[in-house]
């Protein structure tokens, strides 16, 4: 556990022009201990549990204590109050978002009636996949990274509109991501990427089975999807082995039937998607059930 406070993010310059505008994206690793006392920013704010993350309370003093369990967001409103308690916990790994413009992207529609902010179960990793794209954005490019995190933050909005009522503590939930037509070409390839998972695949292979040259094939599918057929492949690859990992059996087993050539190849590509370690998703995803 780490002795000092890590933080990865930016702030950038708060603005009216552009509304909704992330000022803060920020992953952190912290020391913890002790209750916060009163926290209210004037601002809207997404604070994402990646660990235990101890207890907090919303709204006034007298509110009820709620754990605060591993992808777990709360979305506060401008102007919330919020309290914390770390006592019971020696680290708190997790990531939040400033922003302003929640408003005008309808975000208050996402807080249950009568209550002062939402509680959302994130199982499948969305929201902090878009967290810790904004954070990676504004620390390694600063000011220069803005336009990557602000597309992170309408990715967000457009997530957490899509919530539905939630389980295992949570008000809410994500809900299923809507499918999107495909052309007869993507799904073509779609079935037959499908079809490879458990194995290796090369942009020529795929090109001589669908009958088209490796250049048509890259071009007309990214034009058509929105990304290259190799990336289509390595999310399918990386679907299947999230669903094996949680089952329990060894990473270099599930790197075997994902067609990655080890554990150590599969745990990168795990973590770079997902933005969690595969054993720190399996135990969260445990937690959970």
């Amino acid at each position: 556990m780490p002795q000092h406070s890590q933080f990865i993010g930016f702030t950038w310059q708060e603005s009216s022009v552009i509304l909704p505008r992330l000022m803060t994206a920020m992953y952190y690793s912290i020391p913890a201990g002790g209750i916060s006392g009163r926290i209210s920013q004037p601002f809207w704010i997404l604070d994402y549990s990646r660990s235990h993350c101890g207890r907090s309370r919303v709204g006034s003093p007298q509110s009820p204590w709620r754990e605060r369990s591993p992808m777990i967001a709360h979305l506060y409103p401008p102007g919330t109050a919020y309290w914390e308690d770390k006592r019971n916990i020696t680290t708190m790994e997790g990531a939040y978002i400033v922003f302003s413009g929640g408003d005008e992207a309808g975000l208050r529609d996402c807080i249950p009636k009568g209550q002062p902010y939402a509680r959302i179960f994130d199982p499948n990793g969305l929201i902090l996949s878009q967290l810790h794209t904004a954070a990676l954005a504004g620390a390694e490019k600063g000011v220069a990274g803005f336009w990557e995190a602000q597309a992170a933050l309408c990715m967000l909005i457009q997530i957490l509109r899509r919530t539905v009522p939630g389980k295992k503590g949570a008000d809410l939930s994500i809900g299923p991501i809507p499918a999107s037509p495909s052309s007869l070409f993507v799904k073509t390839v779609d079935t037959f990427l499908a079809s490879r998972v458990g194995s290796r695949v090369s942009l020529a292979e795929i090109a001589k089975t669908i009958r088209v040259s490796p250049s048509t094939l890259s071009h007309r599918y990214a034009a058509e999807s929105g990304r290259p057929p190799l990336a289509t492949f390595n999310i399918m690859r990386l679907d299947v082995a999230r669903s094996l990992i949680v089952r329990g059996p060894k990473l270099d087993a599930v790197a075997a039937q994902t067609g990655f050539c080890d554990a150590y190849h599969l745990s990168k590509a795990f973590t770079h998607h997902f933005a969690v370690p595969p054993a720190t998703y399996r135990r969260r995803i445990k937690s959970e059930s």
